[in-house]
């Protein structure tokens, strides 16, 4: 079995000097993360960012076989997709950051997912349902 090894990075935080010191350590891949509106959004700014992104990663042969999920305004009790009030719109914005890696081949998505109750009831059940969805 060969197992890739690599980090967790913000889309944000990544330059070419981050890129090319991870694989001098030999790190061969990446988990991305904090893909909000300003790498989804439908304009050329994004477009732009994305493909300078994606050829930095490819000049370094960094893959990406995961990413994890990131939703604007989560606070320490509202996490992930467990709170009602935000679940259809974070499942959205999932779905909007999974079709975005695709560009990046990844394969595999996670996140946290918040606090999950422990006791089993209608609102635990419809969480499951919702998960199982997206």
């Amino acid at each position: 079995m060969n197992n890739q090894i690599g980090v967790l990075d913000r889309c944000g935080s990544i330059d070419e000097r981050r890129v090319a010191f991870y694989k001098a350590i030999g790190l061969d891949c990446i988990q991305l993360a904090g893909v909000y509106e300003d790498w989804l959004a439908p304009t050329e700014a994004a477009r732009k960012a994305t493909d300078e992104l994606y050829g930095l990663l490819q000049k370094y042969e960094i893959s990406v076989p995961t990413m994890f999920f990131s939703y604007p305004n989560q606070w320490a009790t509202e996490f992930g997709l467990v709170p009602q009030r935000y679940r259809a719109e974070r499942m959205a914005l999932s779905c909007r950051q999974m079709e975005w890696g695709r560009k990046f081949g990844a394969k595999y998505f996670a996140c946290h997912v918040g606090f999950v109750t422990e006791e089993k009831n209608q609102f635990y059940d419809q969480f499951i349902l919702d998960l199982k969805m997206l």
